[in-house]
């Protein structure tokens, strides 16, 4: 019956059963089990074949009765007049307490019937066979283990005493005796282990001297697997020795052989591209189970048996529901607990356990390849699995770093080599990849084992060698540089982290994802450079302005990256969702989180800093621009007696200036309803279950169950960009049209009625004019006088109201001539100079952030000042009279590049019909969309690495309003100065 092993650990425990499934025998004669392949072999094969048999355990071959074993050979001892020990390795003389050989029996016999033969006290093999009579002792013999008690007597001819334990003498001498014992747990930190280096040694003897695969060979074995397979020193390198030297130098030389036959099989010799690509002959389905069993061993070598796969190499606490649910094909699961590190202290926790993990085939078992990391180790993660497709280097030669190697055991925590540095196996990854969706193979599952370690100490580490002090049960800590004297500890967390993950991919290549980004930028790049071409165009100047191109280059090209980018990230991350849970047979496997965590995090955090760059330059540009207001009003008569004209009101203007500046910082509602609504259907209306990482599962309640961030990140977009379109629908085709008039609209009909133009020029010579000249005689009327007006322009008894009262439009694109941009900026210097403080001891106080922002209420103008004005405004009336005769109309390289004509110094000044009303540039509704893109990008990167969507949607939300303020606040001081009104003016 196998032996069963309990490890309790923190969280939970799990069980090594022995379930009756121990290991199958083999029905055929001369067959045993071999646990290193996990198949039946047969002992007569050989020169020595015929000489063989099965041993009693069914697991190995011994020789025949009667012979011993030599080298690889059996030895007659009965020919010689001696008989063979019981372990048949050794042949013995007939001691003078037997009876002699007895040739029949092939052995020594005894004359009483409660005397035993002997040849062995305890593990001590005798120079000759025995009898003792077990009745003097009161005892009873044993005659199936050949003993009946145990005495002190020295170690038999052949052997030799190796730190207490008898060793055959010729293998002790065959194999190093000072391996070394140095166990490495990162880059930095290593410790003396004397147990490794003396057990190495016993371990490597008694595997040498013994049968071939016998204990001693498993217990080598082990002790080289509990070293992280290091083969510079220690047991590894007692390992590598016997392999490349058995049968008198015959041994296996890697990569001329695959399995050793005379040691038990540790490592694979081919490259990890030949391991990772082995294809399963099998089928695989939805709810397929993967067939995964375990065989297990004790650290002496003993063999446990098999057993399928469940919970036994996990230190969390997992159901055998939940195993078994993750590994059906296509069920991605993860979890992660708490060891509470008391459990992993020596003596507290029990041996430890040594795995090997394999795969039922239709053409048999096959061993699934480990792949191991210790701490510090900066290769990727089990979830990467490009590294076992594109690397074929990773090979294991003599004295290769083992880092790039696939193994076959391991354990799950080390509490034997060194009591104050228990290595611990912190994530299990099962990663199984399908190779297209075309051909549905699947390759053998990898299993990477990633270890951590603690420091069990109290205050100092100062000698790892020695005793262990009583381990702190509250904490565990983790040393960031060398083991070395005085070294103080540093407090790593309550509770070492352990995880499980279990994860089934594509062995897609992100070749494809490279070259998008590679066209993306190319793309960008050749786009931007011809919008500053552009830009350096309607300058209309025969010099080039290499900074301003150059700066205008960069913020273009910040503006498509950003959008490109968007799209690789959103079209992945959507063909991903759709095929993935909208398949009904298996073709589409989302990648481990790991494996497109830097890449979509790189595309998404790029994708929103060039955006932020884009936004604020917008914002930028909206706050330094220039503002002109033009006031068409005349004088309705003459004061007689003064003998001038009656002054025209000023209020118009500001009504008007006011009206536009509550329109600088307008937003819709869009934006800000979208995030609501966004978290609303995912949290509250539970649409965050799409996003689990199983083909036909929605619960993310299930243990196991993850939100997958690719997933998230698809689910997402499809619910902001259909809120955002659905709200813009409603805005365009309801609200606007049956409740509430537009506001863009309906200030440009304001300036009608006002009979003020605005200027805005946002470029040295390029810009908008909104006109706003009235139809009517005046615009300072009265309430009837309006009314009389308003009847008369709807029977149409009136010119339009666009330029020369031919069309309505109203808006348009201008390039002016040098000397009006002269004029307009000699104009503005003078504004800006001519200025008087304001004299009323009741204008109001300026607001503590005004003194940051220069708000000043020191707009009072001069009598120079307003004779400019008055003087800058009959200049624009002259402009907008000639030039309403030349209006032309905007070319579609005009509109998509911003390509004007051609122009030269001396061109007069040019109107272009705005009919997409670009003048709403200057407006921040103009950047709402981009605004949305931002958010939405810092919504996606935030919610990827947190995967909290009320973080993600409080700093969304965060953002907008901040570029809403600053765009209100520097707007309105913008306007103030430009358009030369008082701020106070401004509500």
């Amino acid at each position: 019956m196998t032996p069963a092993v309990l490890i309790c650990l923190a969280l939970g425990s799990w069980e090594w059963y022995a379930r009756e499934s121990t290991y199958p025998s083999c029905g055929a004669a001369g067959e045993y089990f071999d646990a290193s392949s996990l198949s039946c072999r047969r002992c007569d094969q050989g020169a020595a074949g015929l000489l063989r048999e099965v041993d009693p355990t069914g697991l190995g071959c011994w020789c025949k009765a009667g012979y011993a074993r030599s080298g690889n050979t059996c030895i007659d001892c009965v020919a010689n007049g001696l008989a063979a020990d019981r372990n048949r390795v050794s042949c013995l003389p007939c001691g003078p307490t037997t009876q002699g050989l007895a040739a029949s029996a092939r052995d020594c016999t005894c004359a009483g019937a409660g005397e035993v033969l002997a040849d062995y006290v305890g593990d001590v093999l005798l120079d000759e066979k025995i009898c003792i009579d077990c009745t003097e002792y009161g005892a009873v013999p044993n005659r199936e283990d050949q003993v009946c008690t145990s005495g002190a007597v020295g170690c038999a001819a052949g052997e030799a005493v190796f730190e207490g334990v008898c060793v055959p003498a010729d293998a002790l001498g065959e194999v190093d005796n000072t391996p070394g014992g140095v166990v490495r747990y990162d880059d930095s930190v290593t410790a003396t282990s004397t147990f490794l280096a003396v057990e190495a040694v016993i371990a490597a003897a008694k595997c040498r001297g013994g049968a071939a695969g016998a204990a001693g060979c498993q217990y080598l074995a082990n002790l080289c697997a509990l070293q992280v397979y290091d083969t510079s020193q220690g047991a590894c390198a007692l390992y590598w020795t016997l392999l490349t030297t058995w049968d008198g130098g015959a041994g296996c030389t890697p990569p001329t052989c695959d399995q050793p036959e005379s040691l038990p099989w540790l490592l694979h010799q081919q490259t990890g591209t030949q391991v990772a690509q082995q294809v399963l002959n099998r089928e695989f389905g939805f709810e397929d189970g993967l067939r995964l069993f375990v065989a297990a061993y004790t650290l002496n070598g003993t063999f446990l048996g098999t057993e399928p796969l469940g919970t036994q190499v996990f230190l969390c606490e997992l159901t055998e529901a939940v195993a078994a649910f993750g590994f059906e094909f296509g069920n991605n699961i993860r979890s992660s607990c708490r060891v509470n590190d008391e459990y992993l202290s020596p003596g507290a926790a029990a041996e430890p356990l040594f795995f090997e993990v394999f795969i039922e085939d239709t053409a048999g078992t096959r061993p699934v390849p480990v792949r191991l990391k210790t701490a510090g180790d900066d290769r990727p993660s089990g979830d990467d699995y490009d590294v076992f497709f594109d690397d074929p280097t990773v090979r294991l030669t003599a004295g290769i770093d083992p880092k790039n190697q696939f193994y076959r055991r391991f354990m799950l925590y080390d509490t034997v080599l060194n009591p104050r540095l228990v290595r611990y196996a912190s994530t299990i990854t099962v990663l199984t990849a399908m190779q297209s969706a075309e051909d549905g193979a699947v390759f053998v599952p990898i299993v990477t084992v990633e270890y951590d370690y603690v420091v069990k100490t109290v205050s100092r580490v100062t000698d790892v060698s020695q005793p262990p002090s009583p381990p702190d049960a509250q904490q565990s800590f983790r040393i960031s540089e060398a083991v070395g004297d005085a070294i103080p500890r540093t407090v790593l967390q309550h509770g070492s982290r352990s995880h499980v993950r279990v994860f089934y991919v594509e062995s897609r290549s992100q070749r494809a994802v490279t070259a998008l980004i590679i066209t993306a930028c190319c793309v960008a790049f050749v786009t931007s450079w011809l919008k500053a071409w552009a830009w350096q165009r309607r300058l209309v100047t025969p010099y080039l302005d290499l900074f301003g191109v150059l700066l205008r280059w960069f913020v273009y090209y910040c503006s498509h990256f950003s959008t490109y980018f968007f799209i690789i990230a959103s079209g992945g991350s959507l063909w991903y969702f759709i095929w993935f849970k909208g398949q009904s047979s298996i073709s589409v496997l989302v990648p481990p989180p790991g494996h497109v965590s830097h890449l979509y995090t790189v595309l998404l955090w790029t994708s929103w800093s060039t955006r932020m760059v884009d936004v604020s330059y917008r914002v930028y540009e909206q706050c330094t621009m220039w503002v002109f207001l033009l006031d068409w009003e005349q004088p309705r008569g003459r004061l007689v007696n003064e003998k001038k004209d009656i002054p025209v009101s000023m209020w118009r203007m500001v009504f008007a200036a006011n009206e536009f500046n509550k329109l600088q910082g307008y937003l819709s509602m869009k934006i800000y309803a979208t995030i609501f609504v966004t978290v609303v259907l995912l949290e509250a209306f539970g649409l965050q279950g799409l996003t689990s990482a199983q083909p036909n599962g929605n619960d993310l309640s299930q243990d196991g169950s993850y939100s997958h961030p690719l997933l998230r990140t698809a689910l997402a977009i499809v619910l902001w960009h259909g809120t955002y379109l659905f709200l813009y629908l409603w805005e365009k085709l309801v609200y606007y049209r049956f409740f509430a008039a537009n506001a863009v609209t309906g200030f440009v009909d304001l300036l009608s009625l006002a009979n003020v133009s605005m200027f805005l020029l946002v470029e040295r010579r390029y810009g908008y004019y909104v006109h706003g000249k009235s139809v009517h005689q005046f615009a300072d009327a009265s309430v009837r006088e309006f009314q009389v007006m308003l009847k008369r322009e709807e029977e149409g008894s009136i010119p339009m109201r666009g330029l020369a009262g031919q069309s309505d439009e109203q808006c348009f694109d201008m390039l002016i001539d040098d000397a009006l941009y002269q004029f307009l900026w000699e104009t503005q210097m003078v504004l800006a100079r001519e200025r008087v403080p304001a004299q009323n001891p009741a204008a109001r106080p300026r607001r503590c952030y005004e003194y940051l922002l220069g708000r000043s209420n020191y707009n009072i103008l001069t009598h120079e000042a307003l004779r400019h004005l008055q003087e800058l405004n009959r200049r624009l009336q002259e402009l907008v009279t000639k030039a309403a005769d030349e209006v032309q109309v905007k070319l579609p390289v005009h509109r998509s590049l911003g390509f004007v004509p051609m122009a030269f110094p001396g061109t007069p000044t040019r109107f272009f019909v705005d009919s997409d009303q670009s003048w709403t540039k200057c407006l921040l509704v103009s950047a709402e969309f981009p605004l949305a893109n931002l958010a939405l990008l810092i919504y996606l990167a935030i919610d990827w690495s947190f995967a909290n969507a009320f973080v993600a949607a409080s700093v969304a939300f965060v953002l907008v309003l901040a570029f809403q303020t600053i765009r209100k606040v520097f707007g309105v001081t913008n306007l103030s100065r430009k358009s030369m009104i008082d701020d106070r003016f401004f509500l």
